[in-house]
């Protein structure tokens, strides 16, 4: 059912709040204390999208009131009309003529706070608020009131204090899919939204009244892999390519590239080969898909790691890096604990359960494979090692429904295994670690200037947003060296260089 009228009001709020430093006067659910989250305020809300399942509504835009004289909106409110100048309308008001009341279709989303997002990330997003709204952006955040025990399984993440509620959309949401990374603008209130039937009465009065929601006014969706608190989001276009012409990459690049290599050095016991491998991985991302292939995305396999703090260095170092960083620890424990991927559990409250490689894109996941112990792997388990496969070999991921099967939904993470030997999983690059003498500075990462740390970031981050281009004639080159080889390899007797290969090359050198 499209939008009969939008009043102009997204578009109002798009041009009043058009740039950012406008956008950070508007309290963010992300940042600002739960205790002062306040109904029928304006508000904005980061977030990733876990679930898009809940449907639609067909709801009371605008009604008349009791005396004829005027029309009252019910918009970006909660609930139906309840004010007593709209009482003539009584229980029947949806199926009231359109002389007395104008309907609307409501879309429904259940969002999270981003999974994964690091600590020095969320301090810069808070800090550009904390001095208007008088908060400490460096206290931990708290979750979601009201809600956690009925919903943990709809965050990723169920170790994190997660923010999380429901956005109600006005008309279509075509252009929103699940771990999209969106930033909302809207009106707080509590409108029932988990019930299966939102259309009926005290069944979902009853189940969702201490939900928090969101009434979306306007929002942006924000490229997810590329998406940093240090620049604004217009600095990167609609595939997440940098656009900024005020932003000089390769300056960043040569005053970070080798200070921030050689970081990675000392980090891995002076292996220069696996920082540089370690490096080109974090840069890489999904830039193509091609069918079942994907081109841009670099898996990196780091194998006679023992199980040591090793793993556990490079995961607070890279934390300190990068914007989101997940850990999973391949665990009996853990593989046995719950599926990693999303499923459809019939729940009317709980609709789509999260699983833990529910990630938006450019979270970086770090698979710790030294972790793995001795014991059964049961059925959940085995599920997880396939569904983490295959995330590794294709960046699909499978979510479970139980009347049309498994859906394919596409992943764009940044994988590095640690393991002692070979990997289970099926990675593109296995580099055996050369482990030498120099000794590795727990703190690095922490005692490094500030200025040099943010530089690091920068860097990352714009090289992740470099555009992945071959110039037809490069191409042309590339294709006839690729048959020389071939050739030469064939009159040599040598195995002859494979499709894949060529990739791998053309992969490192972008």
């Amino acid at each position: 059912m499209p939008v009969e009228h939008t009043w102009g009001v997204p578009e109002y709020f798009a041009r009043l709040y058009d740039t950012e430093e406008k956008r950070d006067q508007i309290p963010s659910l992300n940042t600002l204390p739960p205790e002062q989250w306040q109904p029928g305020t304006l508000v904005r809300f980061r977030c990733m999208v876990q679930d898009t399942s809940f449907g639609q509504e067909i709801a009371i835009d605008a009604a008349r009131t009791a005396d004829g004289q005027s029309w009252r909106a019910y918009r970006y409110a909660d609930g139906a009309p309840h004010a007593a100048d709209d009482a003539s309308l009584g229980a029947d008001a949806l199926y009231a003529g359109q002389d007395r009341v104008r309907l609307n279709e409501l879309q429904l989303l259940y969002c999270v706070s981003v999974p994964g997002e690091t600590a020095w990330a969320r301090h810069e997003y808070s800090e550009k608020m904390a001095p208007r709204w008088g908060y400490d952006p460096t206290a931990p955040a708290g979750s979601t009131p009201g809600h956690a025990t009925k919903l943990a399984a709809k965050h990723p993440l169920e170790e994190e204090g997660a923010r999380s509620c429901g956005v109600v959309v006005l008309g279509s949401i075509d252009d929103i899919r699940v771990t999209d990374v969106v930033e909302f603008i809207g009106v707080y209130g509590t409108t029932p939204v988990m019930s299966d039937d939102l259309m009926s009465d005290s069944h979902a009065a009853d189940t969702m009244d201490h939900s928090p929601c969101v009434h979306a006014i306007c929002h942006r969706i924000l490229h997810a892999a590329t998406e940093t608190p240090l620049y604004a989001p217009e600095s990167f276009g609609r595939e997440g390519h940098l656009v900024a012409g005020d932003i000089k990459p390769y300056d960043v690049a040569a005053e970070s590239r080798q200070s921030l290599l050689d970081s990675f050095t000392r980090l891995l016991q002076g292996d220069a080969l696996a920082a540089e491998y370690m490096l080109l991985a974090l840069i890489s991302r999904v830039q193509h898909r091609v069918n079942a292939t994907t081109v841009g995305n670099l898996t990196l396999n780091l194998t006679r790691l023992q199980p040591s703090e090793l793993a556990k260095r490079v995961e607070r170092h890279l934390a300190d890096l990068v914007t989101k960083c997940v850990t999973l620890p391949m665990s009996l424990a853990c593989l046995n604990h719950r599926p990693f991927w999303p499923r459809d559990t019939g729940s009317s409250v709980e609709k789509l359960a999260s699983g833990r490689l529910q990630l938006s894109a450019g979270t970086c996941l770090l698979v710790d494979e030294t972790a793995l112990d001795e014991g059964k792997l049961e059925d959940t388990g085995v599920r997880n090692v396939r569904a983490l496969a295959r995330v590794v070999e294709a960046q699909q991921l499978d979510y479970a429904f139980p009347y049309r099967g498994e859906i394919s939904f596409p992943t764009d993470v940044t994988l590095l295994i640690f393991s002692t030997a070979r990997s289970m999983l099926p990675a593109e690059f296995v580099l055996p670690l050369q482990l030498g003498t120099m000794a590795t500075n727990d703190d690095d990462g922490h005692a490094t200037d500030a200025d040099v740390h943010r530089q690091w970031r920068a860097y990352l981050a714009l090289m992740r947003a470099m555009p992945h281009v071959i110039p037809e004639t490069l191409s042309q080159r590339i294709q006839q060296d690729f048959v020389d080889r071939r050739r030469a390899d064939t009159e040599q007797g040598r195995p002859v260089m494979s499709d894949a290969a060529l990739s791998y090359e053309l992969l490192v050198a972008r």
